[in-house]
């Protein structure tokens, strides 16, 4: 379970990785489609292209990456709750049952030892 939990959280910090990296691509990739619309020759309008092509698909590889990212935290979330509500039921079962064992041994024990005082005397 532990480790379950510990490799949730890896996963999310490397999905968070790859986005800050998406987004310093992003970022350089306009910069660069900017520069490109400044020069005004022909040559330069199929770079512009590619360009706006690769700003695309790096924008739907974010959107993808923050999709996985959300399932991800909810899912962590929901097992982790999941898993706290299964264990307290289980602590509490068990201690119930503890509880009623003890007290019936108890019980036992007492009707035993009444039995056994009223049997002495």
């Amino acid at each position: 379970m532990c480790i379950t939990i510990i490799l949730i959280i890896i996963i999310i910090i490397i999905i968070i990785i790859i986005q800050l990296i998406i987004q310093l691509l992003l970022t350089t990739t306009t910069t660069t489609t900017t520069t490109t619309t400044t020069t005004t020759t022909n040559n330069n309008n199929n770079n512009n292209n590619n360009n706006n092509i690769i700003i695309i698909i790096l924008i739907i590889i974010q959107l993808i990456i923050q999709l996985l990212l959300t399932t991800t935290y909810y899912y962590y979330y929901y097992y982790y709750y999941y898993f706290y509500y299964y264990y307290y039921y289980y602590y509490y079962y068990y201690y119930y049952y503890y509880y009623y064992y003890y007290y019936y041994y108890y019980y036992y024990y007492y009707y035993y030892y009444y039995y056994y005082y009223y049997y002495y005397y």
